[in-house]
């Protein structure tokens, strides 16, 4: 069994180790400015429920929802990547 991660909290950033792209439980770590925590389980995220949570959090503030950054134009016919 392994101790909580403590430093995240305080840490200016993180990095998760990887192998050909792909995280591992029981064998890749979370560095936190140095201090190494090894990844115990992997869990799915419910992005959906996360985003309901939030938006439930916000109302119960009062905090005005955020708004939608606009979305950059398509390129028109002919505009495109260049082959």
């Amino acid at each position: 069994m392994y101790g909580p991660c403590t430093n995240l909290l305080l840490a200016n950033g993180i990095a998760v180790t990887s192998h050909a792209g792909v995280v591992q439980a029981h064998f890749d770590f979370v560095d936190a400015r140095g201090f190494h925590c090894m990844i115990d389980t992997i869990q799915p995220i419910d992005s959906l429920r996360m985003q309901r949570d939030l938006r439930k959090k916000r109302e119960s503030i009062g905090q005005p929802r955020p708004t939608a950054q606009q979305a950059p134009p398509s390129p028109r016919a002919g505009e495109g990547a260049r082959h």
